[in-house]
This record gives C-alpha cells, structure tokens and sequence, in this order.
C-alpha cells in the first residue's frame, strides 16, 4: 500500500513537472523564443530542486545502516555486578520512564530512568542530507559510562504526525529505521542485515530488562 502511494505520488509530480514545462514552451514560443529549449530547462531545474538530495541520502543512509547501525556492548551485567558488589540487589526498577533532558558536553540529551542507578539515553545526531543518527545508551549515571549502545538511523522528514509540514512532499525522502522491512523506493535492504539487526535489536532490549532489574536479583 505504502509503495502504491509513493509511486502514484511520484507519477502526478511528473505529469505536474510536464505540464509546467509545456506552459513554459509555449510561453515562450508566443514572446518568439524556441519553446523546446525553455520547456527543457524548465522541466530539468524543477527537477533538480525536487530530487538533488534523493541519492545522497540514499547512499549516505545505505552505508551508516550496513557499517555503523546495531548494538555494542561495554560491559556485562555480570560484570558490573562483580565490580559493584551489593549494590544490584538494592536497585529498584521504575515502571513508569519519565523523559528528562540533561546537559552533557554542551548537548541536550533525553534520558529515562531505569531504576537509582540505572538509565537510557538517547542522542541525536544530525549527518548530511537529512539522515539522523540515533544512539540509545544504557548508562551508570553515577560512574556516567555506558554500559550498551545500539545505533540506529532514519531520515529528520516527519511521518505519521497529523501536522502538515512542507517536507512531506517529498515523500521519497523518508526512511524509518534501519530495521525497518519495507522500502517503496531507493536502497533495498538486505535480508543478512535485517536479520543481524533484529537480533541485536532483541538483544538490546533484553538487556535494558536486565539492567533495570526488579526480578531477576
């Protein structure tokens, strides 16, 4: 469904992109000009402006997703608890994560609580052609190092928010995670990378159970 419409929308910004360009030809065939010329250059800086950014985002997206997305893990459980001996059988989880911003090296990052010792962070990073990087931390927020970390990236283009932005007009310019199967247009995921990176994604949430603890002391 979500490919229909991605092509169907393509289609009518084409069929537009013609019909402004023949405007302009004979626009300018009526002032004595050679229409062909202007409806050309008409119709080729239309869509320069509409798709310049399509195919660097596609491979800029492509190689973070194959070489930088998915999880890495500092330190166990295990070890952590070896190193801070007592101190795992007094934390007590919170069910309810409320989102709080600290200021970490001059940068906002949200964070939620997992328990006294415990938390997710989350951090964005803004890279070239609108591709974000997102980086979930589980964090020791008193010793302020990271336990695990899984990367992940999609495209700063709003989707699925009821608000009208200008940016949704280029539709071929939103990605979801780099998990996620579907891909109308652009760079098809392979099945090896989906498959590492759902396990690493399920890994991952295995452990933010583990780190914020409550039954498994």
């Amino acid at each position: 469904m979500a490919g229909m419409l991605f092509i169907l929308f393509l289609l009518a910004s084409f069929c537009l992109l013609v019909f402004v360009s023949w405007a302009a030809a004979r626009l300018a065939r009526r002032y004595g000009r050679r229409g062909g010329r202007y409806g050309m250059a008409v119709f080729l800086a239309a869509m320069g402006l509409l798709f310049w950014d399509w195919l660097p985002m596609e491979i800029s997206y492509k190689n973070k997703c194959e070489n930088e997305a998915g999880l890495t893990q500092y330190k166990t459980p295990e070890e952590w608890r070896a190193e801070n001996p007592g101190v795992w059988e007094t934390l007590t989880p919170i069910d309810r994560y409320e989102h709080e911003s600290i200021n970490k090296n001059g940068k906002l990052i949200d964070r939620r609580r997992m328990n006294e010792r415990f938390a997710l962070d989350t951090d964005l990073i803004q890279h070239w052609f609108t591709v974000v990087e997102e980086r979930t931390y589980i964090v020791d927020m008193k010793a302020d190092v990271p336990m695990v970390v899984y990367v992940d990236f999609h495209t700063d283009f709003p989707f699925g928010e009821l608000k009208f932005d200008s940016r949704l007009l280029k539709p071929w310019m939103v990605k979801a995670n780099c998990k996620a199967v579907s891909e109308p247009l652009g760079w098809q995921k392979p099945k090896e990378l989906l498959e590492r990176l759902k396990m690493e994604g399920n890994i991952f949430y295995s452990l933010i159970v583990n780190f914020k603890g409550g039954g498994n002391k």
